[in-house]
């Protein structure tokens, strides 16, 4: 008695090649299928040679492969993805996955980038830059690439947006709708203009629609130190506590603070909020500097 290949066993980019194949199929690959005698590895390799096209396997099987890449826990994960819109307004996005995914992806026609120093070489570092208006990119250029990039990935493990949340609606409504029913471990919010009343209502917004499972990052050099004590960061700090365990704020400081109003910024908060808050105070050659605090709840004695 023959074994059959399972959707199991078959890797999430040979099953979507499987399936986009076309009418007219080699013998030899459904008696591999069919037989279960060679590994997904020559499958994937028999596909990406050219004999690809499987028509004549079953109907039963395509269907079962179409159910298998509907579950999502089994599709493979996106390590990170960034979305960089520069205040020239040149939109670039750039992601980090497993190479072997290349095609699965769908990211075939993206623009190559430089791999950064220090990248796994197992990794493949992709980016596509548009110096066009970041709205025009994003409606209709962006949008329907995202929404079949992570429809086709299990979770996100970093979602980096840099570009500010409150004033890139257009953007910040292709995430939401893209990032549909995937998990997003951290969200980092790297361009932050102002944390003002609005701007810290749309971040909510975000954090509430993509629900990050682990811990925020909000980085507002021009966020003035000062509205740390204020109200309304105690209670944006809250809702954030919500749906995450550590939340980190990156500041801007003209480098005038003393050492005692860091301590005494850090004890309100943790008075506030019953939090555990660290301080990292890094100066510039210029005297100017930054401020990282990290918010982490109280672990229960």
């Amino acid at each position: 008695m023959t074994a059959t290949v399972s959707m199991a066993d078959l890797p999430p980019d040979v099953i979507l090649k499987i399936l986009e194949a076309g009418q007219e199929s080699p013998d030899v690959i459904l008696k591999i299928l069919e037989a279960g005698q060679e590994s997904p590895d020559v499958i994937l390799k028999i596909l990406e040679a050219g004999q690809e096209a499987i028509g004549s396997l079953s109907h039963e099987w395509l269907l079962s492969s179409e159910e298998h890449l509907n579950d999502r826990k089994k599709l493979p994960a996106l390590d990170s993805f960034r979305w960089h819109i520069s205040d020239k307004g040149t939109t670039t996005l750039s992601m980090r996955y497993p190479a072997k995914y290349h095609h699965y992806f769908g990211i075939n026609n993206w623009q190559f980038g430089p791999i950064p120093y220090g990248v796994d070489p197992k990794q493949i570092v992709k980016v596509d830059s548009r110096p066009l208006a970041a709205k025009v990119v994003a409606r209709e250029v962006f949008a329907p690439r995202l929404n079949k990039l992570f429809g086709r990935c299990s979770r996100v493990g970093l979602l980096e947006l840099c570009f500010d949340v409150f004033e890139q609606e257009a953007e910040v409504d292709i995430v939401q709708i893209a990032l549909r029913n995937v998990p997003v471990r951290e969200l980092a919010l790297m361009r932050q203009r102002e944390l003002d009343d609005q701007a810290m209502d749309a971040i909510n917004d975000l954090v509430d629609a993509l629900c990050p499972t682990v811990g925020i990052v909000i980085s507002a050099m021009d966020y003035e130190v000062d509205g740390l004590r204020s109200r309304s960061f105690y209670l944006f700090l809250r809702k954030l506590f919500k749906r995450v365990s550590t939340v980190k704020f990156i500041f801007g400081t003209d480098g005038s603070r003393p050492q005692p109003f860091w301590q005494d910024v850090i004890n309100s908060l943790m008075n506030a909020l019953k939090v555990r808050v660290t301080l990292e105070l890094e100066k510039f050659d210029n005297g100017k500097g930054r401020v990282a605090l990290k918010f982490e709840e109280r672990q229960e004695d």
